[in-house]
Protein backbone atom coordinates (compact mmCIF):
# COMPACT_ATOMS: atom_id res chain seq x y z
CA UNK A 1 0.00 0.00 0.00
CA UNK A 2 1.18 3.36 -1.40
CA UNK A 3 -0.31 6.82 0.83
CA UNK A 4 0.47 9.89 -1.62
CA UNK A 5 -0.66 13.12 -1.12
CA UNK A 6 -0.16 16.11 2.28
CA UNK A 7 -0.32 15.68 5.31
CA UNK A 8 -3.26 18.40 6.85
CA UNK A 9 -3.30 17.11 10.16
CA UNK A 10 0.31 16.23 11.71
CA UNK A 11 -1.32 14.97 15.30
CA UNK A 12 -3.90 12.48 13.26
CA UNK A 13 -0.66 11.53 11.52
CA UNK A 14 1.86 11.42 14.12
CA UNK A 15 -0.44 9.80 16.76
CA UNK A 16 -2.26 7.33 14.24
CA UNK A 17 -0.85 6.89 10.60
CA UNK A 18 2.62 7.01 11.78
CA UNK A 19 2.66 4.10 14.01
CA UNK A 20 0.89 2.08 11.43
CA UNK A 21 3.88 2.29 8.73
CA UNK A 22 5.48 -1.15 7.96
CA UNK A 23 7.56 -2.66 4.66
CA UNK A 24 3.85 -3.42 3.03
CA UNK A 25 2.58 0.26 4.08
CA UNK A 26 4.30 3.51 2.81
CA UNK A 27 4.01 7.02 2.93
CA UNK A 28 5.03 8.64 -0.21
CA UNK A 29 3.61 12.68 0.72
CA UNK A 30 3.77 14.68 -2.45
CA UNK A 31 5.29 13.54 -4.98
CA UNK A 32 6.07 15.27 -8.61
CA UNK A 33 3.34 14.17 -11.66
CA UNK A 34 5.91 11.75 -13.34
CA UNK A 35 6.39 9.56 -10.31
CA UNK A 36 2.49 10.15 -9.75
CA UNK A 37 1.86 8.67 -13.54
CA UNK A 38 4.21 5.97 -12.89
CA UNK A 39 2.24 4.77 -9.64
CA UNK A 40 -0.89 5.07 -11.61
CA UNK A 41 0.26 2.90 -14.43
CA UNK A 42 2.06 0.22 -12.05
CA UNK A 43 -1.10 0.34 -9.45
CA UNK A 44 -3.13 -2.78 -9.34
CA UNK A 45 -5.82 0.16 -7.89
CA UNK A 46 -6.87 3.45 -6.58
CA UNK A 47 -8.22 3.31 -3.20
CA UNK A 48 -9.91 6.99 -2.97
CA UNK A 49 -10.61 7.61 0.64
CA UNK A 50 -11.45 11.35 0.27
CA UNK A 51 -14.57 12.32 1.95
CA UNK A 52 -15.19 15.74 0.06
CA UNK A 53 -17.82 16.49 -2.48
CA UNK A 54 -16.17 17.02 -5.13
CA UNK A 55 -18.22 17.06 -8.09
CA UNK A 56 -15.49 15.75 -10.78
CA UNK A 57 -12.29 14.41 -8.56
CA UNK A 58 -9.32 14.93 -11.11
CA UNK A 59 -7.03 11.96 -9.12
CA UNK A 60 -10.11 9.55 -10.66
CA UNK A 61 -9.47 10.66 -13.77
CA UNK A 62 -6.18 10.11 -13.53
CA UNK A 63 -6.27 6.74 -12.55
CA UNK A 64 -8.71 5.64 -14.83
CA UNK A 65 -6.18 7.41 -17.94
CA UNK A 66 -3.69 4.54 -16.64
CA UNK A 67 -6.41 2.03 -17.05
CA UNK A 68 -6.40 1.95 -12.89
CA UNK A 69 -9.69 1.22 -11.58
CA UNK A 70 -10.79 2.77 -8.52
CA UNK A 71 -12.21 1.51 -5.72
CA UNK A 72 -14.74 4.07 -3.48
CA UNK A 73 -16.52 3.52 -0.10
CA UNK A 74 -19.86 4.15 -0.35
CA UNK A 75 -20.81 6.62 2.54
CA UNK A 76 -24.38 7.10 3.61
CA UNK A 77 -24.87 11.09 3.01
CA UNK A 78 -21.75 11.66 0.56
CA UNK A 79 -22.36 12.51 -2.67
CA UNK A 80 -19.81 13.11 -4.86
CA UNK A 81 -18.81 12.65 -9.10
CA UNK A 82 -17.06 9.63 -7.87
CA UNK A 83 -20.33 7.87 -8.02
CA UNK A 84 -21.08 9.23 -12.22
CA UNK A 85 -17.41 8.41 -12.95
CA UNK A 86 -16.94 4.52 -11.59
CA UNK A 87 -19.29 1.61 -12.39
CA UNK A 88 -18.96 -1.47 -10.05
CA UNK A 89 -16.55 -4.75 -12.16
CA UNK A 90 -16.60 -1.97 -15.41
CA UNK A 91 -13.72 0.48 -13.88
CA UNK A 92 -13.78 -0.04 -10.16
CA UNK A 93 -16.03 -0.62 -7.38
CA UNK A 94 -18.12 1.28 -4.99
CA UNK A 95 -19.62 -0.49 -1.93
CA UNK A 96 -19.25 -0.70 1.94
CA UNK A 97 -16.02 -2.61 3.18
CA UNK A 98 -17.59 -6.07 3.20
CA UNK A 99 -18.53 -5.57 -0.47
CA UNK A 100 -15.10 -4.23 -1.46
CA UNK A 101 -13.34 -6.83 0.64
CA UNK A 102 -15.93 -9.69 -1.20
CA UNK A 103 -14.90 -8.31 -4.55
CA UNK A 104 -11.40 -7.56 -3.60
CA UNK A 105 -9.83 -10.38 -6.40
CA UNK A 106 -11.73 -9.20 -9.41
CA UNK A 107 -11.20 -5.53 -8.61
CA UNK A 108 -7.24 -6.28 -8.04
CA UNK A 109 -7.45 -8.74 -11.81
CA UNK A 110 -9.49 -6.39 -13.80
CA UNK A 111 -8.07 -5.90 -17.00
CA UNK A 112 -6.11 -2.48 -17.18
CA UNK A 113 -6.83 -1.79 -20.98
CA UNK A 114 -10.70 -2.65 -20.76
CA UNK A 115 -10.80 0.19 -17.65
CA UNK A 116 -8.70 2.35 -19.89
CA UNK A 117 -10.98 1.81 -22.80
CA UNK A 118 -14.36 1.73 -21.16
CA UNK A 119 -13.43 5.37 -19.26
CA UNK A 120 -12.23 6.91 -22.23
CA UNK A 121 -15.30 5.93 -24.29
CA UNK A 122 -17.20 7.83 -21.48
CA UNK A 123 -15.01 10.65 -20.44
CA UNK A 124 -13.89 11.55 -24.12
CA UNK A 125 -14.49 15.60 -24.06
CA UNK A 126 -17.49 14.74 -26.80
CA UNK A 127 -19.22 12.75 -24.62
CA UNK A 128 -18.61 14.85 -21.59
CA UNK A 129 -19.98 17.83 -23.72
CA UNK A 130 -23.05 15.66 -24.72
CA UNK A 131 -23.68 13.36 -22.46
CA UNK A 132 -23.33 16.44 -18.99
CA UNK A 133 -23.15 20.13 -20.50
CA UNK A 134 -25.19 20.27 -23.10
CA UNK A 135 -28.54 18.46 -20.63
CA UNK A 136 -27.66 21.05 -17.78
CA UNK A 137 -27.44 24.39 -20.10
CA UNK A 138 -30.53 22.87 -21.74
CA UNK A 139 -32.40 22.39 -18.55
CA UNK A 140 -31.15 26.00 -17.16
CA UNK A 141 -32.54 27.55 -20.60
CA UNK A 142 -35.88 25.82 -20.27
CA UNK A 143 -36.36 27.00 -16.28
CA UNK A 144 -35.04 30.57 -16.80
CA UNK A 145 -37.41 30.85 -20.23
CA UNK A 146 -40.51 29.19 -18.64
CA UNK A 147 -40.54 31.52 -15.66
Amino acid sequence: LKIVGPINDYDYFNSIIKNKLSNNIEYLGEISRATLDNLYKEAKCLILTSQWSDPQPTVVLESLSKGTPVIILNTIGYYSGVFDMVENNVNGFIGNIEEIKANADSIFNMDKRSVYIKSKEKWEWENVLRNYHVPIIEKIRIEAFNK
